[in-house]
């Protein structure tokens, strides 16, 4: 019986140790220089995405983008994607990006954002560039834990606390 119990505690931790990649959200900061603005920056939030992959929409979380232009930022919560970024430079994608909010107040939500690995990239609506330039960069910002993740394992270090807690753990691993 006891080695029962360690046996099922190894496998519950190996399990929580062994959490594949995927619940983590990676931050890309996009930076480009603008033909027409200035100041462009972008988040564009991913989850479960590695780095030279091919990009799928179940990678996307959201697309925080400012400009001149686009002051203050708008948010894209939905996205198609295709393409691939690498952890730092210039990326190749297409995102057809939906934004909730109506920003130019024309009844438009639906967004084109396009770079190549040559550095050009572009920002439209409804088959008008909005902006674009001649180079972009992306670069890898953070990779954290879904709270999902703390939560199990902070779950995990409670259970281990009241284990051993109660003198329970000492004897049960010690046969």
């Amino acid at each position: 019986m006891t080695k029962s119990i360690c046996a099922r505690l190894v496998l519950l931790l190996s399990v929580l140790w062994l959490q594949p990649h995927s619940v983590f959200a990676s931050v890309y900061k996009f930076t480009a220089d603008c033909s027409d603005c200035t100041g462009v920056v972008g988040y564009l939030t991913l989850q479960g995405y590695t780095p030279g992959m091919a990009l799928t929409s179940g990678d996307f979380v959201s697309f925080v983008y400012s400009s001149s232009v686009f002051t203050p930022a708008i948010t894209f919560t939905e996205a198609s994607l295709s393409g691939e970024i690498s952890a730092h430079g210039p990326a190749d994608v297409t995102a057809y990006l939906y934004s909730p909010t109506d920003y130019f107040h024309n009844g438009l939500h639906n967004y084109i954002f396009n770079t190549q690995l040559t550095g050009l990239w572009s920002l439209g609506v409804d088959g008008s560039i909005l902006d674009h330039g001649p180079t972009h960069n992306f670069a890898l910002q953070t990779a954290v834990p879904e709270p999902s993740t703390w939560a199990m394992a902070i779950l995990g270090f409670v259970g281990l606390a009241l284990v051993a807690s109660r003198g329970r753990f000492r004897r049960v691993c010690t046969a």
